[in-house]
Formats: structure tokens, C-alpha cells, sequence
């Protein structure tokens, strides 16, 4: 089980004597994946996110009846993947790795293709406002055949959205032009596979951490 799970430690309190990154989870966000165009088969993502910090996050997917898969992206720094018994995440407080599958990150192939993209308002429907996410190079937002990235935004000044899409938290992080709130759906659209959605099931608070050494080569 070890190896499987990629030398990810779990335990109930931090490590002592050794340096770490830590990052902290408030929520859970449970969302339901599927495309329009087969949409028979359905994936349940768990997200883990910082209502106060929304530069990283956590995912999880389940592999089998036991285990979760983890990818875990710190939007300046680097992403790791592992694996996860069901059972111990359930139980765990504090996941820390110990520098298996990270990767360092590189934001600024994204940060590149800013002046690229623009976000429009679309309107509201329930209480919740759509937004979408162009590319500017096209200049009728009637055009049925333009891809588009899109969120469905229910407001709350004390949570930071969630953007699973590095382009999308730059263009974020650099436009703030998109409100405070949960996503209660995301995804993208184009002509030829339809929509690809993210429909939000549940919601929920928690308290755990995710760490990692500092001294770490992907940090070098």
C-alpha cells in the first residue's frame, strides 16, 4: 500500500523538526463532470480550497471503490499528484507529502496569453450570474461556433471563486472581473463536443492541511 500511494504520509498532527509548506482547507466542493454528448457516464471531483485564498487548491478523484487519486496545483509554485486511500483521507487532518510527483510550476505561459482573452457578463438566471471566458480575437459574442470557457456564479463576499483552469485564475488574478462567490457550475463549450460541465453537488466546511518540505527540488 506504501508504494502505491507514492510515499504519501498521513497523520493527525504536522511533522516536527522539519521545514514545510502548508496549506489549509476550509471547504469541500463536491462536483458531478460530464459532457453533453455522452452523458451516461458521469466523474465526481472533490475539491479542496481556502475560501480566503483561492491560489491553490486540491482535487480529488476516485480510482476505485478504495482509493482517491490527488492533484494538488499551487498557482506560483508547483503541482504534485498521489494517491489516497478513501479511509485515510476520511481520518486524516493534516496530508503531507514527501516530494513524490511534484512538478515544478510555471505561470508565465499563461500570464502570456492574458491580452488573449476577455470575460463577458451574461445574465442572470435565479440568483446566480454567468460569466464566460473568450478569446478577444473574436469579436461576435453572438458566434455560435466560438468555444468559451464559462462560470455560473452564485455571490458571497467571503469566498474567493475556485478556478480549476490556470488561464482562468490569471485572467483572474489580473482582471478581478469576476465577483466573490461559489461556482454552482463551470465548464467550457464548443460546437463540436457541446458542453463539458461541472455541476456543484455538495458543499461543506472542513479543516485539513496539506503539506510538503521546503527544501523539496521542485521548489530549486
Amino acid at each position: 500500500m506504501k508504494n502505491d500511494l507514492l510515499a504519501l504520509v498521513l497523520f493527525c498532527i504536522p511533522f516536527l523538526g522539519l521545514s514545510q509548506k502548508i496549506y489549509q482547507f476550509d471547504t469541500l466542493l463536491e462536483y458531478e463532470f460530464t459532457y453533453e454528448k455522452d452523458s451516461t457516464n458521469t466523474v465526481h471531483y472533490i475539491y479542496l480550497t481556502n475560501s480566503l485564498n483561492n491560489s491553490y487548491h486540491l482535487v480529488l478523484r476516485e480510482v476505485d471503490s478504495l482509493n482517491y487519486s490527488i492533484y494538488f496545483r499551487d498557482n506560483e509554485l508547483f503541482t504534485a499528484n498521489s494517491k489516497i486511500s478513501k479511509v485515510d483521507f476520511e481520518k486524516a487532518d493534516v496530508i503531507n507529502n514527501d516530494c513524490q510527483g511534484l512538478l515544478k510550476w510555471d505561470n508565465s505561459k499563461y500570464q502570456k496569453r492574458l491580452s488573449k482573452y476577455n470575460i463577458t457578463e451574461f445574465l442572470e438566471t435565479d440568483g446566480a450570474q454567468e460569466y464566460r471566458l473568450f478569446d478577444a480575437s473574436h469579436t461576435n459574442t453572438e458566434d455560435e461556433n466560438r468555444a468559451y470557457n464559462y462560470y455560473v456564479l452564485k455571490q458571497d463576499e467571503t469566498v474567493l471563486p475556485l478556478f480549476n483552469r490556470p488561464l482562468d485564475y490569471e485572467v483572474w488574478n489580473t482582471e478581478k472581473s469576476i465577483p466573490n462567490g461559489t461556482f454552482i457550475e463551470f465548464g467550457t463549450f464548443s460546437k463540436k463536443y457541446g458542453f463539458a460541465k461541472y455541476m456543484l453537488k455538495l458543499k461543506s466546511k472542513i479543516n485539513k492541511r496539506f503539506q510538503v518540505p521546503e527544501n523539496c527540488s521542485a521548489f530549486n
